[in-house]
């Protein structure tokens, strides 16, 4: 893995197009929820709120997770990053990122099973940008999408 992040760091091109699919993935997936919310509230006041606690409750959760847990990030840990990618250190683990679009993806299941899987290849786009990018491992990119696929079905067992 080690030999991967070196080529990726090493191509100026390569890392600029992953960051800019990381964005991507990450704007698309906040738009799907706004969407999301938008179009549970045009059902009723309640499914529209729930949906925005099934989405805020797990984050602030997953966000206390990673602070305890304080994991290394892996351009923490390799020595060829001359520049890391961000100034943040720790809190790798679970990748927040993959966490929130999985829960999306998984609650869009409310629209249309489409959306839902449309989004869910997104975050596997953004886990792998993420992984590529030296600032998760893939242990922490799993428990994102593990635990936000959780939450997004808890979420639909609630709402529904």
């Amino acid at each position: 893995m080690e030999n991967v992040l070196k080529r990726v760091y090493a191509s100026r091109r390569i890392s600029s197009t992953l960051k800019i699919v990381s964005h991507l993935c990450v704007l698309i997936s906040v738009a799907a929820y706004a969407v999301l919310v938008a179009s549970s509230f045009i059902d009723s006041v309640w499914r529209g709120t729930s949906i925005i606690a099934l989405g805020g409750a797990p984050f602030v959760i997953v966000t206390f997770a990673r602070r305890w847990i304080n994991a290394p990030r892996p351009y923490e840990l390799y020595d060829f990053y001359e520049k890391r990618p961000k100034e943040k250190s720790g809190q790798s683990l679970p990748s927040r990122h993959v966490f929130s679009s999985f829960t999306v993806a998984t609650l869009s299941y409310l629209l249309s099973p489409w959306i839902a899987v449309a989004l869910g290849a997104l975050g596997i786009l953004l886990a792998v940008s993420r992984v590529l990018l030296g600032m998760h491992f893939i242990r922490d990119v799993v428990a994102g999408a593990l635990i936000g696929i959780i939450s997004g079905i808890i979420g639909l067992i609630i709402v529904i």
